[in-house]
């Protein structure tokens, strides 16, 4: 495996503690890693993604796609009782 100078110059010159030591890996591991990496570091250049919708927001959208459907009047027998019926218990 080999290592490029002018990778680990770079990250010595900024903090040493941010070099990623792949000593010891399979070429095709170091490889995927360094892929991973650079994806990490593309997604980070893009700066921060849009705001995350509020959770209150989130619930009134959900409670009003459940008053969208219809209701349906049903009973279930979701008890212990009734679920493991059969069962041996």
């Amino acid at each position: 495996m080999s290592i490029d100078p002018e990778i680990v110059a770079g990250a010595a010159a900024t903090d040493p503690s941010k070099i990623l030591d792949l000593t010891g890996l399979p070429d095709s591991v170091a490889e995927e890693i360094r892929s991973l990496v650079s994806t990490l570091r593309g997604e980070l250049s893009r700066g921060p993604s849009a705001p995350k919708e509020l959770p209150m927001l989130w619930a009134e959208r959900l409670q009003a796609w459940v008053n969208s459907h219809r209701r349906r009047d049903i009973s279930l027998d979701d008890g212990r009782e009734g679920l493991y019926a059969g069962r041996g218990e």
